[in-house]
């Protein structure tokens, strides 16, 4: 009779690994940090319950026009939408309309759009401009109340900045964004900023889509500055089809989402899996990294055409303070990220070095929760910024320019 004890031994060594992780998941269950809304409440501050299509309705029963916020990465799958028969990649949102974003600080981020669907004031396009931002949904300001995004705290410092940030945008949605709004603006300073958690994989996920590779093209354009009753046209028949077919759009509501059984969780290792997925410090691939220095060298080359200087600005993510990685050059490809700004010869402002100088880095963001940061944060990276423009004299007069 063959010897059968070495697969009793194999079975008790699996048995006694997937015990370790499954008790290894519950106590990472156990110790799951609070929603924001728990958070919220055990703190004493009020929070708004209510879900986003809840708020949305009852907008809307109240007399105003609103939708949600609409963003490029919604039509990266069929690479944009049509519109008259042609192709039209939009870029901002719906023009003059309430926006609805998201909520991490207790109030849901309500914003009335510009005259090209990004969140500022009307006007701001055809002025004379201190400042353009591009960047992901840390420049939108769409979770946070009216008025706390960065550009807003920058312009409360006299600094006339253009807000082209986008929920969601990759270097390459920004590439895009600042070809078709930003340069023609002629800003003497573009600020691109750069957030370490997700942005190159949001490169690499966007560069399958072909309008946004044609943006290497120096001079691929789509025009839409001059376009914007058709994508006014495009965007409200995409909403009004989505709703009518009861299809929602695309909602990153995570702090809201209501959690899975603990059971389940446990038994399929969801929190130790989403906590060593951090953990390994996922690298780039080579491609994407030499796809980003294309991308920032397409940009700083087009800025300077215009007789404009580009910034590179660095903000950090929760995780690297939240575990204690504020040294670790090389989580989220910090260290080769820097070093490709450095090689362009791109001016860059750390937000990093700001927040780890601060007591308590945490305390700049939600209830100290993943997440975006404060009106607080917001703020100290629009002080940062406006200081360091004013140190490297970057506000001195372009040509043809008078000076801010």
């Amino acid at each position: 009779m063959p010897d059968r004890s070495w697969k009793v031994h194999l079975c008790s060594i699996i048995l006694a690994v997937m015990a370790a992780m499954w008790l290894a998941d519950l106590y990472l269950v156990v110790t799951t940090p609070p929603t924001m809304a728990e958070a919220a409440r055990a703190a004493g501050k009020p929070f708004d319950t209510r879900d986003r299509a809840q708020v949305l309705a009852d907008l809307r029963r109240s007399g105003a026009d609103a939708c949600r916020s609409i963003t490029p990465i919604f039509f990266l799958e069929t690479d944009g939408l049509t519109s008259g028969g042609k192709k039209l990649y939009p870029l901002g949102g719906i023009s003059r309309k309430l926006t609805l974003g998201n909520n991490e600080t207790g109030a849901f981020g309500i914003y009335t759009s510009d005259e090209h669907g990004f969140n500022n004031p009307v006007g701001l396009h055809g002025g004379s401009l201190d400042a353009a931002l591009v960047g992901d949904s840390f420049t939108h300001g769409h979770l946070i109340e009216a008025g706390s995004d960065i550009a807003s705290w920058l312009r409360k410092r006299g600094v006339t900045a253009l807000n082209l940030g986008m929920s969601g945008a990759g270097p390459l949605e920004e590439l895009a964004i600042m070809t078709e709004y930003a340069l023609p603006a002629r800003p003497r300073v573009l600020l691109w900023l750069y957030y370490e958690g997700n942005d190159l994989a949001d490169l690499s996920r966007s560069s399958t889509c072909p309008t946004m590779m044609r943006y290497l093209e120096d001079e691929y354009s789509q025009g839409l500055a001059h376009r914007q009753a058709e994508i006014d046209d495009a965007l409200t028949r995409f909403v009004e089809d989505g709703e009518r077919k009861a299809r929602a759009l695309p909602d990153r509501d995570e702090s809201r989402a209501v959690r899975k059984s603990p059971i389940v969780r446990v038994l399929k290792l969801e929190d130790l899996r989403g906590r060593l997925d951090v953990m390994r410090k996922v690298k780039a691939t080579e491609q994407t990294l030499s796809l980003f220095r294309d991308v920032l060298a397409a940009a700083k080359r087009r800025v300077e055409r215009t007789h404009g200087k580009m910034v590179f600005v660095y903000l950090p993510e929760w995780y690297r303070y939240g575990y204690g990685w504020q040294k670790h050059e090389s989580f989220r490809d910090r260290r080769k990220v820097l070093a490709t700004v450095a090689a362009l010869g791109i001016p860059m402002i750390d937000i990093h070095e700001t927040f780890s100088g601060q007591p308590d880095p945490l305390s700049f963001f939600p209830f100290r929760l993943y997440g975006h940061y404060t009106p607080e944060g917001f703020r100290l990276v629009a002080d940062t910024i406006a200081r360091r423009l004013k140190e490297a004299n970057l506000e001195a007069t372009a040509p043809g320019r008078s000076a801010p």
